[in-house]
């Protein structure tokens, strides 16, 4: 499992020359993510890890596997999980879809009907 926090004492790849492509090299992808119409298209990050249940907004609380590689669950099982927020337990009714030994991956759909998935501790989903 791994941890959004580095310490301050630990190098990152932003400490290297960062060096962009010319427009010529962009790829199609990377040219339409730069588009104009992207900002009506796309939600903001912000939006993207926000959901709604029972009315309330609640921002998920990211977690990864690291180097660890997931091994998929199929097919994906029903479970119950308590999610990762970051104010309050929310508890959903939620797909199982890859575990590994720290982490299970779930989906589930928000009350504005938006499929969303998260990594969730293990002992958080009952299967």
């Amino acid at each position: 499992m791994a941890a959004d926090f580095i310490s301050t004492s630990h190098h990152t790849e932003y400490d290297q020359q960062m060096t962009f492509p010319s427009e010529s090299q962009k790829s199609a992808a990377a040219s339409a993510a730069s588009s104009p119409g992207r900002a009506e298209t796309s939600p903001p990050w912000e939006a993207a890890d926000s959901f709604t249940h029972e009315k309330e907004t609640y921002t998920l609380l990211r977690l990864y596997p690291g180097e660890e590689t997931p091994e998929p669950i199929t097919p994906h099982r029903t479970a119950t999980a308590e999610l990762p927020t970051q104010a309050g337990q929310v508890i959903r009714t939620v797909k199982a879809t890859a575990r590994t030994t720290e982490l299970i991956h779930v989906t589930w759909t928000d009350d504005a009907g938006e499929i969303l998935g998260a990594w969730c501790p293990a002992r958080s989903v009952i299967f």
